[in-house]
């Protein structure tokens, strides 16, 4: 009867998770969305660094066992199955007090992409910046584009849960490839150059060219678009790695290209 009490008392636990987005610092019990379905008992803050040590918001975890006034602790472990995921019941104490949590037991690939729906949301976009500035641009005349150094830099989160066996972690990071710009124009093509662009200066000169650089063909008004790439994979504790694709971030630039007459004088 002790086991189906501890069972029940979790089960009131699992009917309230929280989302992922609730635990991005490290809240309570953690969460994470695959697929529409939330995973309380994930966890987002600095997995313990061994057994018995804490975890990043200084809470330990063990297994919760059955117990039966007559004969102690039981030994064996408490799970349940819910849509083809095993889940198991851990105890974490935080300061003195303690809850009952319902842990998934994802493979490695899930937990890399928990982690990846967080880090989607930490991306920085662009910080635009062009020559000539304003973005003002003159026909037929190379415009310099290029983003601050500051969101250039790979961003990481890890997602972790306990096991039997250990803490199991996947750490999934984001980091910037190409910037594109595309220009506004449906007749001219996307742009994308390896790294955030080459900053202009006046010493540079007006004659230079960059791999990062717009040329437009006629007078007018464009809203151009500057895309940060971000190559998204995660590697295990295990070992195990791999690849979740790309993602963008955006930044819009409302662009005024002008055409300069010539006065020619004998």
């Amino acid at each position: 009867w002790m086991r189906r009490l501890i069972a029940a008392a979790a089960l009131a636990v699992w009917a309230n998770p929280i989302s992922a987005s609730a635990n991005l610092g490290g809240g309570d019990t953690g969460g994470g969305v695959v697929n529409g379905s939330i995973w309380a008992g994930v966890q987002f803050t600095t997995p313990p660094s061994g057994s018995g040590g804490g975890d990043g918001s200084g809470c330990t975890w063990k297994l919760a066992s059955p117990h039966d006034a007559g004969i102690g602790n039981e030994g064996s472990t408490i799970t349940k199955l819910i849509n083809g995921i095993t889940y198991t019941l851990y105890e974490r104490s935080c300061a003195g007090s303690s809850v009952y949590l319902w842990v998934p037991s994802p493979s490695d690939a899930q937990l890399g992409q928990q982690a990846s729906n967080i880090i989607v949301g930490r991306l920085p976009a662009p910080i635009p910046h062009t020559a000539p500035p304003g973005p003002d641009g003159v026909v037929n005349v190379g415009m310099w584009f290029w983003t601050e150094t500051a969101p250039w830099s790979p961003v990481s989160v890890t997602a972790w849960v306990p096991t039997p066996t250990g803490v199991l972690w996947a750490r999934t990071t984001a980091s910037p490839t190409r910037l594109v710009y595309h220009s506004g124009d449906p007749t001219l093509p996307t742009i994308a150059c390896t790294g955030p662009g080459a900053e202009w200066r006046e010493s540079i000169g007006d004659d230079p060219w960059t791999s990062c650089m717009m040329i437009y063909g006629h007078a007018g008004s464009y809203g151009a678009t500057l895309d940060i790439e971000w190559s998204v994979s995660w590697t295990s504790s295990r070992g195990a790695t791999g690849s979740l694709g790309t993602h963008v971030t955006s930044a819009p630039l409302s662009v005024e290209v002008e055409e300069i007459q010539a006065l020619v004088t004998s």
